[in-house]
């Protein structure tokens, strides 16, 4: 199913994409508003998978920033889906075992309004890539894939400004590409 992926990596993706899809689809039975796409700016954290790097186990974490760039704002019983491109500042926030460098992603993301209450689900596939800092390790490149949960809080005074927060899981390319997010945003 994963070529070239141990089974502890394996699992963390199995089990992310069957929690989002078995709620997305609980969410078809259920009457729901509908997930509407909007600008907005994601500031969080990530933490990759384990890779190896010679002799030495190491992985990628640091914080993270990015959008999303509404593309098609409501598909009806469906949701919205965006353009999100991601950076993650690897070793941005201290030394150690991590390593340093750039992951880029740019996803197409499709959010679903999970119930009334402002929780939401999603999938996204996409581009991802590594640049290394000092080729403190082989950059990489290819298919990555988007699982997460997200909550909307309730609008501000303006009605349009919305608060956010998001956790999800990356898939792609072993642990270079491979890891969890927590972010937090505001949508436009």
């Amino acid at each position: 199913m994963f070529p070239n992926l141990p089974m502890s990596q394996t699992m963390p993706i199995v089990v992310s994409a069957l929690l989002c899809l078995v709620s997305i689809g609980n969410a078809s039975a259920q009457e729901t508003t509908p997930y509407e796409a909007r600008f907005a700016v994601r500031v969080g954290f990530a933490i990759g998978n384990d890779f190896s790097v010679g002799n030495t186990t190491r992985h990628i974490e640091g914080f993270q920033l990015g959008g999303d760039i509404p593309l098609i704002k409501r598909i009806p019983k469906v949701g919205g889906l965006t353009f999100s491109p991601t950076v993650i500042f690897a070793g941005s926030n201290r030394s150690g075992n991590d390593t340093d460098g750039l992951v880029y992603r740019l996803m197409l993301v499709l959010r679903r309004e999970l119930g009334n209450k402002g929780l939401y689900g999603g999938i996204g596939f996409g581009y991802s890539g590594t640049d290394s800092h000092q080729n403190q390790f082989a950059d990489t490149a290819g298919f990555a894939s988007e699982f997460l949960l997200g909550y909307l809080f309730p609008k501000g005074e303006s009605g349009r400004i919305q608060p956010l927060v998001e956790i999800g899981y990356h898939a792609g390319g072993g642990g270079k590409l491979s890891g969890w997010s927590l972010e937090a945003g505001i949508r436009f």
